[in-house]
């Protein structure tokens, strides 16, 4: 079984084939399409803001600049990804507008990012204790039974990209955020960021405030522009044993 799995993980795919509701085999092409429309429909110097997972298919095939991918060793810098698609829409904007043109959001299958949503508000939250105030594992940011989301959950801007025109109801403020693709079955969706930040752009492509560790280096690791605000200089704000104890006692109940 471990060796079945590791080929699999060693040969991962975005095509793949499905079987249709009405019985016809399909290749759902979806992400790589996804991928390729930022290619050749967006400007080089575009960002994109989108969980790590993909960084490097929007960096590899998209050629487009990142704000994450897999070799991102900084905890601090996830955790403040994670914040900008965890926090309510209004919010969100106000940090993306400073780092990112587009944002880039898996939906519509069991592995998307409400699926992960879990896991993004908790690494979010191990760093910015505003996520989910007074509840470090984060049982606020999710559903109900009946499949309702939660307050925090309704109002994040990635419940919004994700459920926008499909969940009655709905949609992204359209002062904040344009829907541009959606690809055949749903399973990317890409909103531009309205009114970015020019100078902030301006800041963060200037080679001057690369910080590297020396001259000519490739070990860059950078800086945040002026208007975005640093992440905090401590590591974790999670008592992890204080919620595991929390946890014990919610699953008594």
């Amino acid at each position: 079984m471990c060796d079945a799995r590791a080929r699999g993980m060693a040969s991962p795919h975005i095509m793949m084939e499905a079987t249709l509701r009405d019985g016809r085999h399909v290749i759902v092409r979806d992400y790589y399409d996804g991928y390729m429309w930022l290619k050749n429909n967006t400007p080089e110097d575009s960002r994109v803001l989108a969980w790590w997972d993909y960084g490097y298919h929007i960096s590899g095939i998209a050629e487009r600049i990142s704000l994450a991918d897999g070799n991102t060793w900084n905890l601090e810098h996830i955790a403040t990804v994670g914040r900008m698609l965890a926090s309510p829409e209004k919010k969100g904007w106000e940090l993306a507008r400073h780092m990112a043109d587009y944002v880039l959001v898996w939906a519509g299958d069991t592995g998307d990012d409400l699926g992960k949503s879990p896991h993004i508000a908790r690494i979010s939250s191990s760093v910015y204790p505003d996520i989910c105030p007074n509840d470090p594992l984060c049982f606020s940011f999710s559903f109900h039974p009946d499949g309702t989301p939660t307050k925090s959950m309704s109002e994040s801007m990635l419940y919004k990209m994700h459920s926008h025109n499909v969940v009655p109801g709905v949609h992204v403020n359209p002062n904040y955020f344009e829907e541009v693709y959606t690809s055949q079955y749903g399973l990317i969706r890409i909103f531009k960021v309205l009114n970015i930040s020019e100078e902030s752009k301006a800041w963060c492509a200037d080679p001057k405030n690369y910080a590297c560790d020396h001259p000519g280096s490739w070990y860059c690791p950078g800086r945040y522009p002026p208007g975005f605000p640093e992440p905090p200089k401590t590591h974790r704000n999670i008592d992890y044993q204080k919620a595991a104890f929390m946890a014990a006692q919610r699953a008594k109940l």
